[in-house]
């Protein structure tokens, strides 16, 4: 968790593999030079991915809406995109151990899980 590159694709990855990072390329490798630094990683293929096929659709219900506005507080942004109301939000992401100042990129994947259990049931809107 935590930085610019943990976002919805780093958790799409978790869920279905694990991820090592095997080395760093460097910008002048590639023709034209880009102006970011690339790495190549390995991802092996989890077994059985962390959530039943029955939460993944909360899960990225939760987690789009978090990132749909990484730089803000994720309770206030889930209460507005998910309709519910901002207490029962702060409650949720107590119950699940997450500070109710917490941006999306600070809330770890099982934390994220745990919330969508609480909170991101299709079915409930």
């Amino acid at each position: 968790t935590g930085g610019g590159d943990y976002g919805l694709l780093t958790l799409s990855v978790l869920l279905r593999a694990e991820a090592e990072r095997v080395l760093d390329v460097a910008p002048d490798a590639f023709r034209p030079r880009p102006k970011v630094d690339s790495a190549v990683v390995r991802l092996r293929r989890r077994p059985e991915p962390l959530l039943p096929d029955t939460e993944q659709a909360a899960f990225f219900k939760v987690a789009r809406a978090a990132f749909g506005q990484r730089r803000k507080m994720a309770a206030g942004v889930l209460a507005r995109a998910l309709g519910l109301p901002r207490p029962a939000v702060a409650e949720a992401f107590a119950a699940c151990g997450i500070a109710d100042s917490a941006r999306p990129e600070e809330i770890p994947f099982a934390a994220f899980a745990a919330l969508a259990r609480r909170i991101g049931h299709p079915s409930d809107r």
